[in-house]
């Protein structure tokens, strides 16, 4: 748009140039390669789409990462936290929220049996570290024959399925407090990926590139995902979800655990609901007198801005309805 890649050193230097945003992936380029080494030795800083988008969305864009990627991504872990300090920290804080709720299961038990027949905790199979499988632990939410019919499905919000108490805990999160038991028998962990069950996995990993790169880290009672995006209900949810899951495994950190668990506190505390995806707002045409851009004419000849008819300009605005 502004020129070529012969010119890209005399606008770099014409407008000193702090930080370069590569659109493209630099593969195909080698002759840019070059060139942006000399950039970048020169002190300025080079920004792909993936790391832009990491840095501004704080999720990992599917289409545009690979298994090099990937494994680049793993060497950015700490070993010390990945192997001793998250397992010391889901052994304490499950201890402490165990003790601090016991007083909530004599409660939560009575209301669920007046509310439905069935048993108190709901127990599933899911698949967890290295896919091996575990039974995660629940107060019942649900009518206890929820599946009969439709067989597995997944869980959405306002699910009919779901008995009136049942809402209350799952918009409290207080239905997952079980699950400190399976943190402390070491199925789980307090943050990762959320555990799922396997004909699930099965048919995501199918549809979704990299799904299984979950399944390399503990599940967790919450996580990055769950603080970020709401309930997955689809094919195209779920592979959202997985972005936000990807940028945690890359990222995962005692600091990240301890901001993602504050921010789940509050939605147990308060009862909270998770943030809802805003809605993109009905397509309008703008006004034409609404419009103004900014353009800028560079003369790869000389190096120098120019305007649209050549002249010394600097600059003209524009209105154009577009």
């Amino acid at each position: 748009m502004l020129g070529t890649l012969d010119t890209l050193e005399r606008f770099v230097d014409l407008y000193d140039i702090e930080r370069l945003i590569l659109a493209a992936g630099v593969d195909a380029e080698p002759v840019l390669l070059k060139q942006l080494r000399s950039f970048r030795y020169r002190g300025i800083e080079l920004v792909d789409f993936v790391a832009l988008n990491e840095e501004i969305a704080q999720e990992i864009p599917l289409d545009h990462i690979d298994d090099e990627w990937l494994f680049i991504a793993s060497m950015n872990n700490s070993r010390f936290h990945i192997r001793r300090l998250k397992r010391l920290t889901d052994i304490f804080v499950s201890l402490v929220g165990l003790a601090v709720t016991s007083w909530l299961f004599p409660i939560v038990a009575f209301f669920i049996k007046i509310g439905s027949p069935g048993p108190v905790f709901y127990r599933q199979e899911r698949l967890g570290r290295e896919s091996v499988p575990f039974t995660i632990y629940k107060f019942r939410t649900m009518r206890q024959d929820a599946e009969s019919v439709t067989g597995p499905v997944w869980a959405i919000e306002d699910d009919p399925r779901i008995t009136p108490f049942g809402k209350f805990l799952r918009k409290s999160r207080i239905d997952e407090i079980p699950q400190l038991f399976n943190v402390l028998m070491g199925n789980m962990s307090l943050v990762g990926p959320r555990p799922e069950r396997e004909v699930f996995i099965h048919k995501l990993s199918e549809k979704i590139p990299f799904y299984a790169e979950r399944l390399l880290v503990p599940p967790g009672i919450t996580g990055w995902a769950q603080v970020m995006y709401p309930y997955a209900a689809s094919i195209e949810e779920s592979r959202r979800k997985l972005q936000f899951d990807l940028y945690y495994i890359k990222h995962m950190s005692f600091f990240l655990d301890m901001y993602v668990l504050l921010k789940t506190s509050k939605t147990i505390l308060f009862g909270h609901e998770r943030a809802h995806q805003p809605k993109p707002a009905p397509a309008t045409r703008p006004r034409h007198a609404d419009v103004k851009t900014e353009t800028l004419f560079f003369d790869p000849a000389t190096g120098t801005p120019a305007s649209e008819g050549g002249g010394p300009e600097h600059h003209r605005q524009i209105q154009h309805p577009t």
